[in-house]
């Protein structure tokens, strides 16, 4: 007996002692790995924290969160699929040829000559003409329009978005999309795993059974993962017959469609654009460039990529296609560069706001300089911790001349923001770190009287159902909550 216990003893410390070697040896390879590949000093400092104070735990985190596996094989695949796009984007350059420089002169003017957006046009997209955009507001809007589209499209349908739910709506769009999969159109779909978290398996089975294409953006098996859980394709994206798109924020989602969702605790408020016209081709790329990354099939062809020569509208439209592996911050350099060149006003709608700390003192030095800078953020917010997070920003924004606006339910998932009252920036971009740094998201750049006069209308009537803030919060107690909770901000 007494032999026994001796050798559980032994057996006990022997299991700790190994455990804490392991513990160490993984710590060791986890540390390197942060200060090696880092991009972002706040952030590696924040893992260096989590994975050095918080044994084991940490290192799993990490693990999931902070870790991309096959680093090269990625960098080598996204390399070829920009690539590709680049040589549709030269062929679409090329058909918009006649024009090109008299819209670049104008794409100059209205963003004042911005050399961070113009110097990006051969390594992004560049600006095209003669588009209609039309402003849908949530699910109401949108859906009935993006349903339509799906029932006339002619030769193929291209969907991506961050949340596909299979619930009331969701299960509308799988019964358009299999009618047209069954009647012979090509249908692709593209949703991410951590978006579309609550979707039952058997409902990309269905669609797979039908004959439409389904691509899950990485998955949430870690053995399976190739990219880091918090890389998500965070793209709202509907291509029909390479003519008709929809972008923007809008999800397909019940909550955000009264006709399923008639309580404004849980309806959202989103902003979403239909468009027609010479920039169709260039939303195409970017969903093209995903299913290459995903399936390393090749989408091209007249079929998806149409020649549109007809002007539908009078708006310019620059598409942004920003991911963390080969157009890392594009989407920041973007916004940077806006609000640099601001002259008279900046007017900024999102749900989620902690921007990197080069788009904040941007902001700050805009309302010092007398830009009218205005903010509306959600009054309450379900994401918790970035909620606190940007209130952490109250105090030294509102001592640098910026307004800011709580919006009351419901809750408002728009993105926009609008420069002088003269263009946009629009899609699926928040105001934060994750959009900025880790997201793939698709937002774009409008300059046209009709849509910049909607935007401003709808700015105001946002502002109209929002209550001012005339100061921050001095409770203590707020204000180390709100501090904790902003060291999470750049890796959350």
């Amino acid at each position: 007996m007494v032999i026994n216990d001796i050798l559980t003893i032994y057996n006990h410390k022997f299991f700790y002692t190994f455990l804490s070697i392991l513990n160490i040896i993984f710590l060791i390879i986890v540390i390197y790995k942060i200060l090696t590949s880092r991009r972002d000093p706040v952030g590696a400092v924040v893992w260096l924290f989590i994975v050095i104070f918080i044994p084991v735990v940490g290192i799993l985190l990490y693990f999931l969160f902070g870790w991309t596996r096959f680093h090269t094989k990625i960098k080598k695949l996204a390399k070829k699929s920009g690539h590709i796009q680049q040589l549709r984007i030269a062929h679409l350059r090329e058909t918009d040829k006649i024009k090109a420089a008299e819209i670049i002169e104008t794409y100059k003017k209205s963003v004042k000559s911005n050399t961070l957006l113009l110097n990006a046009f051969e390594e992004q997209h560049p600006p095209s003409y003669g588009n209609r955009i039309e402003m849908l507001i949530s699910g109401n809007e949108a859906y009935p329009e993006m349903l339509e589209a799906i029932d006339s499209a002619e030769k193929n349908i291209c969907l991506q978005s961050y949340i596909f739910t299979d619930d009331n709506i969701g299960y509308e769009f799988a019964e358009r999309l299999i009618k047209k999969s069954e009647s012979g159109i090509a249908v692709r779909v593209i949703y991410d795993p951590i978006g579309s978290i609550k979707t039952k398996k058997r409902f990309w089975k269905m669609l797979s059974k039908h004959g439409i294409k389904v691509e899950s953006f990485g998955s949430l098996n870690f053995l399976k993962r190739k990219l880091r859980l918090n890389f998500r394709n965070h793209r709202k994206n509907l291509i029909v017959d390479g003519k008709i798109v929809f972008c923007g924020g809008l999800n397909i989602y019940d909550d955000n469609y009264s006709k399923y969702c008639q309580n404004s605790e849980c309806f959202i408020r989103d902003y979403h654009f239909k468009i027609q016209g010479r920039g169709a081709g260039y939303f195409q790329a970017v969903f093209a460039s995903d299913w290459f990354f995903l399936t390393g099939e090749n989408i091209n062809g007249l079929d998806y990529f149409p020649a549109l020569h007809n002007e539908t509208g009078d708006s310019i439209i620059r598409v942004i296609d920003s991911n963390p592996i080969t157009n890392y911050k594009v989407y920041s350099l973007t916004l940077l560069g806006a609000i640099m060149h601001a002259e008279k006003n900046i007017k900024i709608i999102t749900p989620y706001f902690y921007p990197e700390p080069e788009i904040l003192l941007a902001l700050k030095y805009a309302g010092l300089s007398g830009v009218e800078v205005e903010i509306i953020l959600p009054e309450k917010n379900e994401h918790k911790i970035i909620e606190y997070a940007s209130q952490s920003l109250y105090k030294e924004l509102l001592e640098c001349n910026i307004n800011i606006y709580h919006r009351k339910l419901p809750f408002i998932h728009s993105k926009a923001m609008i420069i002088d009252d003269t263009w946009a920036i629009l899609g699926s971009a928040n105001f934060d770190y994750i959009s900025m740094r880790l997201n793939f998201e698709l937002c774009f750049e409008a300059i046209g009287k009709d849509i910049i006069d909607r935007l401003n209308k709808i700015f105001e009537y946002e502002k109209s159902q929002s209550e001012k803030v005339f100061e921050f919060d001095h409770n203590p107690l707020k204000v180390l909550r709100n501090n904790f909770c902003s060291l999470f901000a750049p890796v959350l």
